[in-house]
């Protein structure tokens, strides 16, 4: 069970277990959060940023699902992550689904997804970085943890390919 905790209208959440779709991985390693904050991230993931920020990229494309959110040391080394992802943290997210579209469709739902993302930021606080990767066909999500609001602003950046950046 999840106990939400409001202080100055952001709900902070207890961890008390953490959905297996948040920990799900295709290369068979352990991928479990070890630590109180890991899972704590993760509580807050599931219940207020993933929801909320699926929701907008599906009023763009009904196809836009989750593809990865928490990764340990060994799964983040085996899918190629930086050493310093969010994803590490339990404080980011993937939303693809889309890799069966055309890329230029694809691409275009990806942008458009991003773009009704940061036209409601106001609901979503938490947004640290949103990245288009065109070239890996999803869009990274990256949250600050509810400790560490009021949050800093947020990376609006389109990647299309190694070394390939732009904003967004």
């Amino acid at each position: 069970m999840i106990v939400p905790v409001v202080l100055g209208g952001l709900a902070l959440f207890a961890y008390s277990y953490v959905p297996k779709y948040l920990m799900q991985t295709s290369t068979g390693l352990d991928n479990r959060p070890k630590t109180k904050r890991e899972k704590n991230n993760l509580a807050f993931l599931n219940a207020q940023a993933i929801p909320m920020c699926l929701a907008i990229c599906k009023r763009v494309d009904p196809r836009f699902k989750v593809t990865s959110v928490f990764r340990s040391e060994g799964v983040n080394r085996a899918v190629g992550g930086n050493s310093e992802s969010y994803h590490r943290q339990g404080l980011a997210f993937d939303l693809g689904g889309l890799s069966e579209l055309p890329k230029e469709e694809r691409d275009t739902a990806m942008l458009t997804a991003a773009a009704k993302l940061r036209n409601n930021d106001f609901s979503c606080p938490w947004l640290r970085e949103v990245i288009v990767e065109t070239w890996r066909n999803h869009i990274h999500i990256a949250c600050y943890s509810p400790d560490e609001m009021p949050a800093k602003g947020c990376k609006w950046l389109v990647w299309s390919g190694p070394k390939k950046w732009s904003k967004l």
